[in-house]
């Protein structure tokens, strides 16, 4: 955010969105029109299965960028929904205004495209460690990556892993007895 200044912002003209612990931003299927930048808080984004079970897909700190990655359309629809887990702070952009701007300022075009990039790789590192890494590892990840909040309970915690809360348990088992055959 640094890297804009305010009278960029200004001229995108966004809007400001307070919302408390549990509201949603958006919903899944509602029109992804917006871009979001999360200011102050925590939040999660999640898939509603049919069955209407959530599945925490990633968590959304100060500073990070969410919206429909493509050219804005009519008939975009968000595959996902986001939940506050604090009290939460957003500045929305209109997707559309922003991608008409983008084409008249290399300042914002270099924002968005680094903004871009940092949550591609979010998603390789992820999909890397769904692919690459042992449960114990991912889980011993999350702690350091999420220790400074308490927000995240172990239901969204399970979610995020990929495990049951059964799962989760025999995993902080193992990685206890390791610890304590370690300092033997």
């Amino acid at each position: 955010m640094e890297m804009l200044a305010s009278h960029t912002l200004k001229l995108l003209g966004p809007e400001t969105k307070i919302l408390k612990k549990d509201q949603r931003l958006f919903a899944q299927g509602e029109p992804a029109d917006t871009i979001d930048i999360i200011t102050s808080g925590l939040a999660k984004v999640v898939y509603l299965t049919f069955e209407g079970n959530e599945r925490v897909k990633s968590f959304f700190a100060p500073g990070q960028m969410i919206g429909h990655i493509s050219i804005p359309k009519p008939g975009n629809k968000y595959l996902y929904e986001l939940i506050c887990l604090e009290d939460s702070t957003f500045l929305r952009f209109s997707a559309l205004k922003l991608y008409q701007s983008m084409k008249e300022s290399p300042t914002l075009s270099q924002y968005f495209l680094e903004a871009l990039l940092n949550l591609a790789e979010k998603k390789q590192r992820r999909e890397y460690e769904f692919l690459c890494l042992s449960i114990e590892e991912r889980y011993q990840l999350a702690l350091q990556r999420f220790s400074q909040y308490s927000s995240i309970n172990q239901k969204d915690l399970v979610s995020y892993l990929g495990v049951t809360e059964v799962g989760l348990s025999r995993i902080k088992t193992r990685l206890n007895l390791k610890s304590s055959a370690i300092s033997l």
